[in-house]
């Protein structure tokens, strides 16, 4: 993800008030010259990423994980939101330069 250098800095400020929050644009910009980021993700978030990324649907991470569809769902779209990922490819792009899975 591309972030233009004020963007950075507006994102910074608000974070350094309170009144932002860490998004992956910060991260991913800021966090490697801080170190390895922690991961804000669940061990099954990462896994279900995982599967995401060979190309899975949610119906065979289901099976695979004996969970429902909708439950598969819930932590992809909740991954998507910690990471403040656009779709579900995008979490997983985040989460690999990250070096999490």
């Amino acid at each position: 993800m591309r972030v233009r250098g004020d963007d950075l800095v507006k994102d910074l400020k608000k974070l350094r008030k309170g009144r932002g929050i860490l998004t992956s644009s910060i991260i991913s910009h800021v966090g490697p010259a801080l170190g390895e980021a922690d991961c804000p993700l669940s061990d099954r978030e990462l896994e279900i990423l995982r599967m995401v990324e060979e190309d899975r649907t949610a119906t065979d991470i289901a099976y695979a994980l004996h969970l429902s569809a909708g439950t598969v769902r819930n932590y992809i779209s909740s991954a998507m939101t910690k990471l403040d990922a656009r779709n579900r490819a995008h979490a997983v792009r985040i989460a690999r330069d990250q070096g999490w899975i």
